[in-house]
């Protein structure tokens, strides 16, 4: 499918909303992660099946973004505390410091601010089980809060969940801060998700979301309302029509140095747009290609002075099935017109000097 990393919780309890009730945190075979409730008395039948699942996921090329537990056992249950924190950090980190494809997550759907002495304290555990041998990042709750000096942070996770037309901004605000840090959502809104007052979330929602991100400087999660419910028809949203567009973006940014690009919504000459459809540009650091994400049937005019060359070739990609059209044009500089080509609902098009690797974007 083209996902790189799947982000899991390694003590769950049942979601945000169910802090209330009682405590879900068994597997699906029932077996406890910890013994009297207490995380430094670790369950090791538990344990080994999430062995199981990193190393599963290693074997088909995939990254684990790995909660320690979800952030209600910190924030509501208190089970996850000052006194026992670090340690448990430190149990986790020695326990798979030697996992090739981790990435550690702290937090979960938590304010940073709800416990700040508490997340860090897991994080430094982390740092000394493992050596530093893995990235560590957080995962807030709806509210953008700046956490680029904690240094023990490798990147910057946002969620926007409904409000997903502020993802432009969010992204950009922090893309702007320093230190300079990758920027992640790590949660927008889900396909199909009944729960999202800006909902339907319909698979353009999905690639609106994904283009937005990437070309304002971020990296995308993706997700869907059947898988992260485990509801009986998880399996078919493996397939659904939001996953297969986020295949087609992998290749289309796969066979494109996508790491040189720099968001440039100064190519807009006209056209940016606003709200649930913003257009999205970016241009690579030596202005000799850019990519614009056009979010619905639109026309803008582009300013082509602000890449090299006197010829330019552009290129349409539908982000739904990854065709191409392909136009060359000469161009000595100066603004120029584009449309999307008709009757699609959203489109890419890709502006270089030349087109080897335009060839084989989405294919």
């Amino acid at each position: 499918m083209g996902f790189t990393l799947v982000q899991m919780v390694a003590v769950w309890d049942g979601g945000t909303g169910t802090e209330h009730g009682p405590k879900p945190n068994s597997n699906m075979a029932g077996v406890q992660p910890w013994f009297h409730q207490d995380p430094l008395q670790p369950n090791e039948a538990y344990w080994k099946n999430v062995d199981r699942v990193i190393a599963t996921a290693a074997k088909d090329g995939l990254y684990v973004g790995l909660l320690p537990a979800w952030g209600s056992f910190v924030v509501n249950y208190k089970m996850i505390t000052m006194a026992n924190a670090e340690a448990y950090g430190r149990w986790l980190g020695n326990r798979y410091r030697n996992a090739s494809n981790l990435v550690w997550i702290v937090g979960g759907d938590r304010e940073f601010t709800s416990a700040p002495d508490i997340w860090r304290a897991i994080g430094l555990g982390l740092q000394q089980g493992d050596g530093g041998a893995h990235l560590i990042v957080f995962h807030p709750g709806g509210k953008l809060v700046n956490t680029q000096q904690e240094r023990w942070l490798s990147a910057d996770m946002i969620q926007t969940w409904a409000w997903y037309k502020d993802i432009p901004k969010q992204v950009a605000t922090d893309y702007a801060l320093k230190p300079t840090k990758p920027v992640i959502l790590g949660e927008g809104a889900y396909e199909d998700g009944p729960e999202y007052p800006t909902g339907p979330i319909t698979p353009l929602i999905v690639r609106k979301q994904a283009y937005w991100t990437y070309l304002s400087g971020g990296f995308f999660t993706y997700g869907h309302n059947d898988m992260w419910r485990k509801n009986p028809t998880w399996k078919k949203s493996l397939r659904s029509e939001g996953a297969q567009d986020m295949r087609i973006l992998h290749h289309v940014f796969d066979a494109l140095p996508w790491w040189d690009l720099v968001p440039a919504q100064s190519l807009f000459a006209m056209g940016q747009g606003s709200g649930t459809t913003f257009n999205a540009a970016a241009v690579s650091s030596n202005k000799t290609w850019a990519m614009v994400y056009l979010s619905s049937p639109t026309t803008v005019e582009l300013q082509l002075d602000r890449l090299k060359g006197r010829k330019l070739n552009a290129t349409w990609i539908s982000p739904t099935t990854g065709h191409l059209i392909c136009k060359t044009a000469y161009f000595a500089g100066g603004v120029k017109r584009f449309t999307t080509p008709v009757g699609w609902p959203d489109a890419i098009l890709l502006l270089q000097r030349n087109t080897p690797e335009v060839e084989k974007a989405a294919h």
